[in-house]
């Protein structure tokens, strides 16, 4: 470990490339988990019962807000809004 005291501890470099490496580490685990939360939601439907096209309730903060449809575009679920409640 001679290269490692020599290239970083003497010249003051060490926390800046423990830092690099953190952040490389924490963005690839970030990217993956992503990545298989996106693969396995395009692969089943939106919830249980839910099938494309079916007009499904829209809730904000727990309030029914509309309706929507589910949609799919480009592999990537979607819900088109079709109506708005006037009452919230």
């Amino acid at each position: 470990m001679g290269w490692y005291q020599r290239v970083f501890v003497d010249t003051g470099r060490a926390p800046a490339v423990w830092m690099l490496i953190g952040f490389l580490v924490t963005f690839a685990v970030t990217r993956g988990i992503t990545r298989r939360i996106h693969a396995k939601a395009a692969e089943e439907s939106p919830r249980p019962g839910s099938q494309r096209g079916e007009l499904s309730d829209i809730y904000i903060g727990g309030v029914l807000c509309g309706s929507g449809e589910i949609v799919v575009i480009e592999n990537a679920l979607g819900v088109r809004i079709t109506d708005f409640r006037d009452d919230v």
